[in-house]
């Protein structure tokens, strides 16, 4: 079984995506942190506009002086990530930052608890 597992204390876990959905024809990408409790933290998807602007954020945070891990997961093991990329593709917006996980995260929490 694929699925979230909880990562070391004081840890931050930054879940990403991209996909593109073929029956609109549109990339979506999502960003999403958790703490080690799961606890959501911050969150962030759009369409693919303001890709390389991401990419060159993202590529700053690891630059940093802390230690960093990088993990791949499938689909499966990543489904709050997932349902984000989906919205960011869908509400066609180039960014939509979020502080609370919207009413669509609920049950991926859940199931990844």
């Amino acid at each position: 079984m694929v699925a979230w597992s909880k990562h070391t204390k004081g840890t931050i876990c930054l879940n990403v995506d991209g996909s593109l959905l073929s029956t609109i024809n549109t990339v979506g990408y999502s960003r999403l942190m958790r703490n080690n409790n799961d606890d959501f933290i911050l969150g962030f998807y759009g369409v693919a506009t303001v890709q390389r602007i991401l990419f060159a954020e993202l590529m700053e945070l690891v630059d940093k002086d802390w230690d960093v891990v990088v993990e791949h997961t499938l689909r499966e093991g990543n489904v709050c990530a997932d349902v984000l990329v989906k919205m960011g593709a869908l509400f066609g917006l180039p960014l939509v930052k979020i502080t609370t996980p919207p009413s669509d995260l609920s049950m991926p929490f859940v199931a990844d608890a």
